[in-house]
């Protein structure tokens, strides 16, 4: 199961992005939790700590 965490940007954009790419990311990413940046780059973590810590460095706490 993918655990989608962290959304980074313009809210609508991404979620799209995710339900259009569900099935790939799923099986890159499976069990992992992802970080989808406005830029749509998508990047993995085993943790959520790890996720939400790369986030808030990346891109500044609030914006994710």
């Amino acid at each position: 199961m993918l655990q989608f965490l962290c959304y980074v940007g313009t809210l609508q954009k991404l979620f799209d992005f995710f339900q259009k790419n569900k099935s790939t990311l799923v099986a890159q990413f499976k069990g992992q939790y992802i970080v989808i940046s406005d830029a749509l780059e998508v990047t993995g973590f085993e943790d959520r700590l790890q996720a939400y810590t790369f986030g808030a460095k990346t891109y500044g706490l609030g914006n994710f």
